[in-house]
């Protein structure tokens, strides 16, 4: 009984677009340098929450090397300047 339930489940049963869609936005990258200033902070932390981990700690690597790029055209700008 339990087997034929389950054969009658895997016949019907479909995979969620919920998984679908997240598997194709895992390797996307970000581009940091369109953001506004004056965005609607509730909706990005709404869409920060969709979000799988995997996903988060991507966008958090990703920002991290933003900043150090930047960071780093900033200091080579800064002692271009005291030459």
């Amino acid at each position: 009984m339990c087997e034929q339930l389950h054969q009658y489940y895997l016949q019907f049963a479909t995979p969620s677009k919920r998984s679908k869609t997240r598997a194709n936005t895992s390797s996307r990258s970000f581009d940091f340098e369109r953001l506004k200033q004056n965005r609607d902070l509730s909706q990005v932390r709404k869409r920060y929450l969709r979000l799988s981990r995997n996903e988060l700690a991507d966008r958090l690597i990703q920002a991290e090397e933003y900043i150090i790029e930047c960071q780093s055209v900033w200091l080579k700008n800064l002692m271009e300047q005291f030459k």
